[in-house]
């Protein structure tokens, strides 16, 4: 039995923090495509935050959750635009 290859410690909180991620997303869409570019998105509003504001940040886990949620759920109410899909929403 061949076993799997240790990953430094810092990188395994890196891929678990983007899994739990991708499993909120997705419970939130349902929707895989759209879960792993609604984490794309988010992440990148992280990193192109002034290095200045991400220090300010106490918990960044919890910055990306509420990012992610808030892009999901509360975004597309109020621009008019999923930030996950980019799809403009259908108005009535």
């Amino acid at each position: 039995m061949v076993s799997e290859p240790r990953l430094p410690s810092a990188l395994r909180a890196v891929v678990a923090e983007r899994r739990l991620l991708e499993i909120l997303a997705y419970g939130l869409i349902g929707d895989r495509e759209a879960a792993e570019h609604a984490v794309r998105a988010t992440y990148a509003r992280w990193y192109t935050m002034p290095p200045a504001a991400r220090e300010r940040v106490a918990d960044p886990l919890s910055w990306l959750v509420t990012t992610l949620v808030r892009g999901c759920v509360v975004g597309p109410r109020r621009r008019g635009t999923c930030l996950c899909t980019g799809a403009r929403r259908r108005r009535s």
